[in-house]
């Protein structure tokens, strides 16, 4: 899906998200594999 968001973007030149909200996701990723790697650690 997330490659077919990108061609989408690319040949129509319209941009589905904006840097803010491509940051958030980022920081979104990011917690949640903070997250996955302190769960492994409790266990």
């Amino acid at each position: 899906l997330i490659d077919m968001l990108d061609r989408y973007q690319r040949l129509s030149g319209n941009k589905l998200w904006d840097a803010k909200h491509e940051n958030l996701q980022n920081e979104i990723d990011r917690i949640k594999k903070e997250n996955e790697s302190m769960q492994i650690e409790l266990r």
